[in-house]
């Protein structure tokens, strides 16, 4: 749900309309609206409640519901990310349809002289993709005998 004032546009999740509409709106806007019953999902108004931002994080930490962002983290990195695990499906230079660079224009930044910005504005892409590319950090795929 959502509506548009002085051209911006604002947008409200279920749960919170359904509170406001049941219990009226908080005299505090930075109130959340809390689900006892720990469905996020869940609008039924008898099973939400105002609370803080700070209330709304006790109650998750205390019900188990917070996840471990380092520990997620440690899961998605490395040999077990999905660029890692997907690799040779992952399409490399010219075979990747969203390349915005060619075997040849990769040759000529790494042989080139010129600044960053010269090849960035040449080839349509950023400095910092010019740099990667000298560097050997992407499209490493390429060698200058290519």
């Amino acid at each position: 749900m959502g509506y548009y004032e002085d051209g911006k546009h604002f947008s409200f999740a279920a749960h919170r309309v359904s509170l406001v509409l049941s219990k009226g709106q908080p005299d505090d806007f930075s109130l959340c609206a809390m689900h006892i019953c720990d469905n996020k999902g869940c609008f039924n108004p008898d099973h939400l409640r105002w609370g803080s931002h700070k209330e709304n994080m006790l109650d998750m930490h205390s019900k188990g519901r917070a996840q471990d962002y380092k520990d997620h983290a440690r899961k998605q990195s490395g040999a077990n990310h999905w660029s890692t695990r997907l690799k040779d499906r992952i399409p490399k230079g010219e075979a990747n349809k969203k390349a915005k660079l060619t075997d040849k224009a990769v040759i000529d930044i790494r042989t080139s002289t010129e600044t960053l910005a010269v090849l960035a504005n040449r080839y349509g892409v950023t400095e910092t993709a010019v740099s990667y590319v000298r560097r050997g950090k992407t499209w490493k795929h390429v060698s200058p005998a290519t």
